[in-house]
């Protein structure tokens, strides 16, 4: 993990005390959860708390490509609108 992912980390997690290396493997997949965290409930929050540069760092095109169409829990469009 370089030092830009770890500070990116650390902003979406600033409430909870979460060592960022638990939350990145989380995310490079080596493990399921991190205290109650699962990658969904990580991911949305990246959505919601990050740039759009900021989430290609960290998961790369590919990446979000492959994560976002699997992700049941993600709702991104207000069904009202």
């Amino acid at each position: 993990m370089d030092k830009l992912t770890e500070k990116l980390i650390k902003r979406i997690l600033w409430d909870y005390t979460i060592s960022p290396e638990s939350v990145y493997a989380v995310i490079s997949g080596k493990k399921l959860k991190c205290a109650h965290w699962d990658i969904n409930q990580i991911f949305v929050r990246m959505l919601e708390r990050l740039s759009w540069y900021d989430l290609l760092h960290i998961y790369g095109v590919d990446g979000i490509k492959c994560y976002i169409p699997h992700n049941n829990s993600l709702c991104l469009i207000d069904k009202e609108v």
